[in-house]
């Protein structure tokens, strides 16, 4: 387990050495409250991993794909989903989720929780982010084998 506390925007460094650690794992989770910095920590993520458009949410479109090009990692794509909006599994299947955790691509997922029964037999890293103030952020990173 690795922690840190940080405002919303992380260091360089610290990104990169978190995704250095994650980078085995196709699957990465984050876990936070409403606003917690999910999707703002997909764009500092996607910066350095050379996403060739800005990270947006995807709240109603469930999935977005980013291109990855000029990065040191070697990604072609992730994809990024956001299962707020989904409240069962027959939803997550519904939607195509399920499919892209058995694909060989690089998968981040916002509001993981419900499909975690799905991940037990799986390698993932799951970040959980929690609000200390409007100023500060506590980071933990599990990486599960």
């Amino acid at each position: 387990m690795y922690e840190f506390e940080s405002g919303p925007e992380i260091p360089d460094a610290v990104l990169l050495d978190w995704i250095k650690r994650m980078f085995p794992f196709k699957i990465w989770c984050l876990e936070s409250n409403l606003g917690g910095g999910k999707t703002h920590l997909v764009r500092q993520f996607g910066r350095l991993l050379g996403f060739e458009k800005e990270v947006s949410s995807p709240t109603f479109s469930i999935i977005n794909q980013y291109e990855c090009i000029n990065t040191s990692f070697g990604l072609n794509q992730i994809y990024h989903a956001d299962l707020y909006r989904l409240n069962t599994l027959n939803e997550v299947h519904d939607a195509g989720v399920i499919d892209y955790l058995y694909q060989d691509a690089y998968f981040i997922i916002e509001w993981p929780e419900l499909i975690l029964p799905l991940l037990n037999e799986m390698p993932y890293a799951w970040i959980k982010i929690d609000t200390l103030s409007n100023d500060l952020r506590k980071y933990t990173l599990k990486l599960k084998t």
